[in-house]
């Protein structure tokens, strides 16, 4: 099983991930041990511009290639939809992730509904797609998780942290967390056209837990998955069922 991870600070020395080149490569190692095949290198864009960060990411590029590791890198930025997102949107000085329209944007956890809707506004106006981070830990969503459907009614797109969804930003995040996920619409745009896009079929896991989700006709569907397995077809519930004929 691979994963494609759009969200990572692997940058070293450039923000609150990892610290030293030596930290960026231990991180990677780990990802790919565990599955990664491509990660998106998402440095905080706050005060910092797209051509600072350049360098670095090829430097750590070149790095990971003399290591032989096997996570093929993309550049993007974390923006913060802040007061000076729309000069850098008019300037050009946002990245994207990768070959992708996808744009990477947080806001203020306590950032009001009205803010946010603009905000995703003002991206999909310079032809972005909003990929909005963490909306878990965003209290209006937490408050009002439905309110996740007028971002996306107006094109964004939703990053459930995985780690979210397991309870490291707390009970109302994971909570939040698993709603937003029942209300996710797919879509059918790949991240580049080198990875293919993913089948109907999902596990979600850290080293503790795990969940599963699947698209069916009546919707998606999610699934506390106690034995960390992942099926294709028929449901996960009916295998789930199933497996109890054969235990005991």
């Amino acid at each position: 099983m691979s994963y494609i991870d759009l969200h990572a600070h692997v940058l070293p020395g450039v923000d609150d991930g990892a610290e030293t080149l030596e930290a960026s490569l231990m991180m990677l190692r780990m990802a790919s041990e565990h599955g990664t095949k491509a990660l998106a290198v998402t440095p905080h864009g706050a005060g910092v511009t797209k051509t600072q960060y350049l360098g670095k990411f090829e430097r750590l590029k070149a790095a990971a290639a003399r290591e032989s590791l096997p996570v093929k890198l993309f550049f993007g930025m974390e923006m913060m939809a802040d007061g000076t997102l729309l000069d850098r949107l008019q300037s050009g000085d946002v990245q994207p992730l990768g070959e992708s329209r996808f744009l990477l944007v947080e806001f203020d956890p306590l950032d009001s509904s009205e803010w946010c809707a603009a905000a995703t506004e003002h991206i999909r106006k310079y032809g972005y797609v909003p990929l909005i981070a963490h909306p878990e830990r965003y209290v209006i969503l937490q408050n009002e998780p439905w309110r996740a459907e007028l971002w996306t009614e107006r094109g964004a797109a939703l990053q459930v942290t995985r780690s979210g969804i397991f309870g490291a930003f707390g009970r109302r995040a994971a909570e939040t967390a698993r709603v937003l996920l029942e209300r996710i619409n797919l879509i059918a745009e790949p991240f580049s056209a080198q990875l293919p896009l993913a089948p109907l079929h999902w596990i979600i896991a850290d080293r503790d837990e795990a969940i599963v989700v699947e698209q069916m006709q009546d919707g998606l569907k999610v699934y506390d998955n106690p034995i960390g397995i992942l099926t294709n077809n028929p449901p996960f519930d009916y295998h789930l069922h199933n497996l109890n004929n054969y235990l005991n």
